[in-house]
């Protein structure tokens, strides 16, 4: 039985310090592919949100296979849903586990870690993936899920459903609870769906039907960058609210004033996930400026943090011979890695198709980067959001073009110029203050959260 399943992970990161939320804190039921975690960006999300919630009044539904990375710290009540629940094609259902996480469905090319999938494997899953072969193609309320259901009887159902099959479910468990229902969005996702194959026009259309079916019936909705909820509420004919990932300011901040002028070797840091939509190339040519940089007398390192080091041949193919990778696996320690560092890099895919996936969103870490203290260098196109916060509130030192040349040029300038990293780090964390931390994006989440369950208690929600 996979109900209200009480879990010890594999790794459990250092615990977020818990803060009071403004609010009588109702019970939330959150839906996601993945669980809280400190890992990914997914769990990071969801963790920033609901720190300090009451563990008795959350729960959380997320992919079977995916509650091993589950945080306790957050939350103690998970059902993982798996092939009762997200339903597969047949013979599909016989053979799932080609896939990274079999059980909660798809959201685009799995993040990339310590665990290695044979050449043949990969090619085959992204082959079905690319073809919409993968994903469940519907959703059913299993008796076991409804009793999970009303035993916890939530106030608000919080959304974050990433495939066709988990907005199918969010719809059936809004009506099975009869409660107001908030859908947040993290990427375009559903511009990866679905684009080869057979029937994949058609599959589209169901999908993008059943989208904006949620979106009417949902109480809120939420984008995660202002640029996202402009074009979704054109799109959808619907509001959305900016909810981006949130930091605690307090606990990253490190003044680089106590740090001193940076002296050689000099450390640049990626922290986070190896995505192939999102940091993969840019690891690839900053392993390759960094060459570059020592060749010209310049002694710069860069360290790739991760939660779990990418396999010898992910790393034969993004390192280089100044590239460290190496895990995080405590929250102490990527704290401290992040405030040492003399140079944060954060980059973005600029290929057609991630820049589809990935052209609304905000890295996970953009805040914690911001509140750091430690300067910041993006590497993303410039009409992505976190490249257009660079530009109009100088978080960051950003290169717009893929150009190892104009990457090493900007690194160098980042490392030397003590003016322009002062002025950079400033401007991040004023912005981190302003426009991400925890507190107030909190009160204002869990206001807008209180008013939804009010007003569909006096009717006028469905």
């Amino acid at each position: 039985m996979r109900c209200a399943i009480s879990l010890h992970p594999t790794v459990i990161a250092q615990p977020y310090r818990h803060k009071a939320i403004s609010s009588n804190h109702p019970k939330i039921l959150v839906l996601a592919r993945m669980p809280f975690n400190t890992q990914e960006g997914t769990g990071i999300a969801l963790s920033a949100l609901f720190n300090g919630w009451p563990k008795g009044h959350i729960a959380q539904l997320c992919g079977e296979s995916a509650i091993m990375l589950a945080d306790r710290i957050i939350c103690d009540s998970y059902y993982g849903l798996g092939m009762e629940e997200l339903r597969r094609v047949w013979p599909l259902r016989l053979i799932s586990a080609l896939r990274g996480n079999p059980a909660a469905g798809g959201g685009g090319v799995a993040p990339l870690g310590g665990v290695g999938r044979s050449g043949i494997a990969a090619e085959l899953r992204r082959y079905l993936h690319e073809r919409g072969w993968l994903y469940p193609v519907d959703a059913c309320l299993s008796d076991g899920l409804k009793r999970f259901l009303d035993d916890f009887s939530p106030d608000l159902v919080f959304a974050a459903p990433a495939e066709f099959a988990l907005v199918r479910l969010t719809r059936q468990i809004g009506r099975h609870l009869g409660v107001p229902v908030a859908v947040q969005i993290w990427d375009n996702w559903m511009a990866q769906h679905y684009r080869k194959g057979v029937g994949a026009a058609r599959k589209r259309r169901f999908l993008d039907a059943e989208l904006r079916a949620l979106l009417d019936e949902a109480a809120l909705r939420f984008g995660i960058s202002d640029a996202m909820c402009d074009a979704y509420s054109a799109a959808y004919d619907q509001p959305f609210h900016a909810l981006p990932v949130s930091v605690d300011v307090a606990e990253w901040y490190r003044p680089l004033a106590e740090r001193g002028t940076p002296a050689q070797p000099f450390t640049i840091l990626y922290a986070g996930t190896i995505h192939r939509h999102a940091a993969y190339t840019g690891l690839e040519d900053m392993s390759r400026a960094v060459e570059a940089l020592n060749a010209l007398g310049l002694q710069v390192r860069f360290r790739v943090l991760t939660a779990a080091p990418p396999d010898d041949e992910l790393m034969s193919e993004l390192g280089g011979m100044f590239t460290e990778f190496t895990s995080a696996d405590n929250r102490a320690k990527l704290l401290a890695e992040t405030g040492a560092a003399d140079l944060l890099f954060l980059p973005v895919a600029f290929d057609t198709e991630s820049h589809d996936f990935i052209k609304y969103s905000l890295p996970a870490k953009s805040a914690a980067y911001m509140a750091s203290g430690t300067p910041i260098l993006v590497y993303a196109p410039p009409d992505l959001p976190i490249a257009i916060e660079a530009a109009r509130h100088g978080i960051a030192h950003a290169v717009t073009a893929r150009d190892i040349g104009q990457l090493t040029e900007g690194v160098r300038h980042m490392l030397s110029n003590q003016a322009a990293r002062v002025a950079i780090s400033d401007s991040a964390l004023g912005r981190a203050r302003e426009a991400y931390d925890r507190p107030v994006l909190q009160e204002r989440t869990s206001r807008l959260f209180a008013e939804a369950i009010l007003k569909h208690g006096s009717g006028s929600v469905r």
